[in-house]
């Protein structure tokens, strides 16, 4: 028979989650006291527009889930970013477990929870589920014992690699306009609340919990430019799921050295060859500290 637990919901403001803007419209009926039937009680939950983040009490020890995080399977916990090989990590789950394709033909996905909204909604049976749904259903005993992993990327070219995916291809409005420069872009992002970023070049830090005072539990942080395909398949491995092949998606290979520099110091309208390197130093801190990355070295 379960243990009743009481679960403490809280909505708090963190280290890396401190943003005011649509923070009413992301709490939902939250009480100071609930009480479920739960062998695995969640505490301490902290909350806010774009971002949940859970403790689990575990067998183990407490164990750290950011909502944005897809349980795979009933052995892995990946947290998915944009324009870090994500399409390529969904093409090759759908090849392995043979997943059909939704409705309107895409491959499935788990999107992060939507401006307006804190709770991460995908349930597709067993397969592949959010966090935060699994939570909110009292579903956790299984992320206590599962795999956590995710991937980082140099964010110099994360950042361009947004910019010549979505916005020069006009694919991505940014503040009403479909012309920005590289320059004029990087300067937007330079003003924005980490709430408001568009998840193609919203900080690895702030979906994943991968840094602050007390980030989420990572079995492993992969970075892209150590070798995807064959991290990707020892990830995929650990969980129990054999990979026989891995295409890249949507992907080309980074710029040289030398193309970045190029692409930073040289751009259209740029006030000093220093000011787009030092925004993006600025903006994603964590995440560069992190993947222990430079602007003049590859990765």
């Amino acid at each position: 028979m379960a243990t009743r637990y009481s679960i403490s919901i809280a909505v708090i403001l963190a280290s890396t989650c401190e943003w005011a803007a649509g923070l009413q419209h992301s709490i939902r009926n939250i009480s100071s006291q609930l009480a479920r039937e739960q062998p695995y009680p969640i505490e301490g939950t902290e909350t806010s527009s774009h971002c949940e983040y859970f403790t689990v009490k575990c067998p183990g020890g407490d164990k750290r889930i950011s909502g944005n995080m897809v349980m795979l399977g009933d052995k892995g916990l990946w947290c998915p970013n944009a324009k870090i090989g994500t399409t390529t990590v969904y093409d090759v789950l759908t090849k392995v477990n043979d997943w059909p394709a939704d409705e309107d033909g895409r491959i499935r996905r788990c999107y992060p929870a939507p401006p307006g909204s804190h709770v991460q909604e995908c349930w597709y049976e067993n397969e592949m589920r959010s966090a935060a749904a699994m939570v909110h259903r009292d579903v956790a005993e299984e992320m206590c014992s599962a795999y956590t992993f995710t991937f980082i990327r140099n964010p110099w070219d994360r950042v361009r690699s947004a910019y010549n995916g979505k916005i020069a291809t006009g694919r991505i409005s940014v503040d009403g306009r479909t012309d920005m420069t590289f320059a004029e872009f990087v300067r937007f992002i330079d003003k924005q609340d980490p709430a408001d970023m568009n998840y193609h070049w919203r900080p690895v830090s702030q979906v994943c919990l991968t840094s602050g005072k007390n980030p989420a539990q990572y079995d492993k942080i992969y970075r892209l430019e150590d070798g995807f395909n064959s991290n990707l398949a020892e990830a995929l491995e650990q969980i129990g799921w054999e990979v026989d092949e891995i295409t890249a998606q949507n992907q080309k290979t980074d710029p040289s050295v030398e193309e970045r520099i190029s692409n930073y110091t040289q751009a259209e309208g740029i006030k000093n060859k220093h000011e787009l390197v030092e925004i993006v130093k600025k903006v994603y801190k964590e995440d560069i500290e992190l993947g222990g990355y430079t602007f003049e070295e590859y990765a």
